[in-house]
This record gives C-alpha cells, structure tokens and sequence, in this order.
C-alpha cells in the first residue's frame, strides 16, 4: 500500500479569481482531499506549493499549510482495521521488560503479518478473519504452536478494543477454536532425579550444567534467565545465613532467596576456580558430615531391627516343661545383652542427632565465608564462568546461547542415563514447585517463592505438575487433627 502526499490549489467554479489550498493524498490510486485555506489563485505558486507574498498574511497561511503536510507524510495511514492492530501491537511488544516474552510475542505478530500479505483480502476483524488466521496457523504448525500464537494474537485485539485504537461487532472469536485440553507438565521423577543428581559427568560443560540445574532447583525454582545473570554481589549474608537478591528478568521484581547447605555445595564447581575457595578443606568438611550422616542411618536401622517386647513371659512358661523353661533362661540372657546393645544405639543416636546439624553448619559456614570472600574482590563478575570478562552486546548473546546449550546437554544427559522425563531449565523449577504441593505447603507461600505476579498463574502451575499423590485441603485439616 504506497501513499503521497501534496498541496494543491483548486479554482471556484463560481468565481474563478479564487483558490481552495487542498492537502491531496493518494493510497491505492485514490485521491482524497482536505481543505487547508482559501486565497486569491493568483498568489499560488504550484511549482514551490507555497501562496506568494501578494496574500494577505501569507506567512501564517504557508505554515499552517506546511504542518499539515508535515503530519500527513509522518503520520501512519492505515489501509484497515488489521494494520492498525499490527502498529498496536508493535508498540505494545516494545514496552515489554523481558526480552523472552518480548521475543514470543514478535513471533507471533510476524506469522500475523506473513498471513496479512498472503491473504489481502480480509480488511476487517471480524470471525471470517479469525478463523481464517487460526486454520492458517494449524496448517504451518503444530496444534501447541497455532494455539498459543493465536492466543497471542487475541490478546492484542482484546486490548487494543479496550483501549478504542479499533472497533470490532460482535465476538469476533466465538466458536472459531475448538476448547483443545491442555497438557499436563512432564516433570521428573524422584528415582529419575536421583539418578541425574548422582552421576559424576567429568566434561565440564556436562558438570556445570548439572550443578546450575540442581542450583536453580534449590533456589526457589530460579529461572535459567535468572541463574544466568547472577554476580557474587547478589550473594548476601544476614543472620549467618546466606541469600541471594536479584531481579528477576521476566518480570523485573525484586526476589530476595535464601540458600541451603544444598544450594551452596552446588556452587562448588562454580567456586573452585578462585583463591579464596580451597577445594581440600572443602572435601574435609564435607567427609565428616557424610560420615556422620551414614553413621547416623547405619545406627537407626540397626536399632530397629532389635525388639526389646519379642519374648515370653514368664507366668506363661509354668504350664511347660522344664525344658522349654531352661530355653526361656537362655533366650532371656541373649535378650538382656540385645536391650544393652539398643541402649547404647540409642544413646549413640541421640547424640550424633545433636552433633551433626553442628557438622553439616561447619559446611555451610566454609562455603558462606568463601562467596563473602570472592564478592569483596570480584563483586561484579558473573557466577558462570563462560560468560566472566564479557560485557554489552557480548555478554546478551552469549547468555542466550549458554542458555539453548544448558538445554541441550540436559538432554544429551538424559539420554545417555535412559531416563524417560524430559529434562530442561525449566524442569528445575517444576520439580521445586510439584514437591511443594505434595507436601501440602501454604499455596500462597508456594507463589511468592517462584515470583508469580498473581495466585491465579500460581493455580495454573498447580494444575499442570501436581500429581495424584498431591494433598487436598480435607487431607491436610485430617491430619492435623489427633481425635
């Protein structure tokens, strides 16, 4: 659609020595015309498209002429309701924060605008063009795709209605799409993850990307957008716990973590490379909590297989006879040494229960006091190596593709165990989300740690990763109740 612009001066019929200055634009071959001022046609110069010196205040004339052409030719004309929703929309995709979303959206406006030259025919909004758009979207892609540009695009008609940039009759979407059922989340099973967490990968692209999963996994469910940008400036410490502040990239709130043991030992093959973290010291304070943990396991199962109650007694044994009785006296003497040995068990246990929080707490403070030593020196240097020492544009693509690489060694990953769930970024974040569910933890607590905007995206993650082993609220009220 090719549109110009230009000021003419038309003669009165009725009286000849006048002029009418018009402001003609031409679109599509058609002429319309506006009418700017009224003159002696005399003083018209067509060649300059100025009104000469001889009219009356031709100054004032030839700048009001002369904004008016200046807007019509910066001025979008729009051939129909559809371009107008594609400059709305584009408008709208720039104020996005999150250059994911933003990104998402483009998408979908571009498969708009592919379908707006390839069917010029639809001038309006209306179901004719709808459900043309959506058929057009099924037939380029699959149903998921189709569905969420379309949904996309229903936003922006939605919102530019609202906002009165067009005007539609009717509902321009009733019946066009059929309700297709949304599908459940895959998310990772625990012998699954068990299996991923547990294997040693020596490459090293391999290790830290298992590390940033289990990292972003213990952090509240962090995105990989997120994970991505941290610097040891985010590392904070209050109460002799350490957090972790930072904006997240989708939304542009403020989330503020804690870290548990777990989180920070994930930490370690993003440590190892500094001065300040001793990789030796770190191994020694780890073997004595390993080893007091398993001691701890290996003392409860050996004191639950000894029952102090497994004997006769004695007041039963006088309708027998004498031998059954000297059997008795010999099972009761291996008896008595049994509840000794349970005796000391549980003394044993008791104790390791009280010293090995105080073990694991030594971990903690090590790795803690080695982050607050790397943030005073390098505060502003990013967490994952392959992006420290890039800045600008560098640095925002190499974080994309440090992004699409994670995903692709998760999945390489997951072939080579044989596990059957799929296994992303994103995963870390709906197996944090689908555990908390299962243990029927406070919904509203649940959506302020992934850093939903609303409990109604909150309800939808619920809906889509719990899974049947999920408590319900009659369960939850059941068991808290000892009648």
């Amino acid at each position: 659609m090719s549109t110009s612009h230009k000021l003419v001066c038309h003669k009165y019929d009725k009286n000849p020595s006048k002029g009418k200055i018009k402001l003609q634009t031409i679109t599509n071959r058609k002429a319309t015309y506006k009418t700017l001022a009224t003159i002696d046609f005399k003083n018209w110069s067509d060649k300059k498209e100025i009104v000469l010196s001889g009219e009356p205040s031709f100054e004032k004339i030839n700048q009001k002429i002369k904004e008016a052409l200046l807007k019509a030719q910066t001025e979008k004309v729009y051939g129909c309701k559809i371009d107008k929703l594609i400059d709305y929309s584009e408008k709208r995709i720039n104020s996005i924060y999150s250059y994911n979303t933003r990104r998402s959206k483009t998408n979908a406006l571009n498969k708009l605008k592919e379908f707006r030259r390839e069917f010029k025919k639809f001038q309006d909004i209306n179901r004719d063009f709808t459900r043309s758009f959506y058929n057009y979207m099924q037939e380029h892609h699959a149903a998921g795709t189709a569905r969420e540009y379309f949904v996309v695009i229903k936003y922006f008609i939605k919102e530019a209605v609202d906002e009165k940039v067009i005007e539609v009759e009717g509902d321009p979407f009733k019946n066009v799409t059929k309700r297709i059922p949304k599908t459940r989340y895959q998310v990772i099973n625990d012998t699954e993850l068990k299996k991923f967490l547990g294997h040693t990968f020596e490459d090293e692209n391999r290790n830290l990307t298992q590390h940033s999963f289990k990292f972003m996994m213990f952090a509240a469910g962090m995105r990989i957008s997120d994970f991505l940008h941290l610097t040891w400036n985010n590392f904070t410490e209050i109460h002799e716990r350490m957090n972790i502040r930072f904006k997240m990239k989708k939304t542009g709130n403020i989330k503020e973590t804690k870290l548990t043991l777990k989180a920070l030992e994930s930490l370690v093959p993003f440590l190892r490379n500094y001065n300040q973290f001793d990789l030796n010291t770190y191994h020694y304070y780890k073997k004595r909590a390993e080893k007091a943990s398993n001691d701890l396991r290996a003392w409860r199962q050996e004191s639950s297989q000894i029952d102090p109650d497994g004997f006769i007694s004695v007041d039963l044994l006088n309708n027998y006879s004498q031998n059954a009785y000297i059997k008795f006296q010999e099972d009761s003497e291996k008896h008595s040494a049994k509840v000794k040995v349970k005796k000391d068990l549980d003394a044993k246990i008791e104790t390791m229960e009280q010293l090995l929080p105080q073990v694991q707490q030594d971990v903690y403070k090590y790795l803690a006091s080695s982050i607050k030593s790397i943030k005073t020196d390098y505060s502003t240097e990013r967490v994952y190596p392959f992006l420290r020492g890039l800045k600008g544009n560098n640095l925002i693509r190499e974080t994309r593709k440090r992004a699409t690489k994670n995903n692709y060694f998760l999945n390489e990953m997951r072939k080579e165990l044989n596990i059957k769930n799929p296994l992303s970024n994103h995963q870390a974040r709906h197996v944090f989300a689908q555990r908390l569910f299962e243990a029927g933890a406070n919904f509203h607590d649940i959506s302020i740690e992934l850093g939903h905007k609303s409990l109604a995206v909150t309800e939808n993650y619920r809906k889509q990763i719990s899974s049947e082993k999920s408590k319900d609220v009659v369960q939850i009220f059941t068991q808290s109740l000892d009648l």
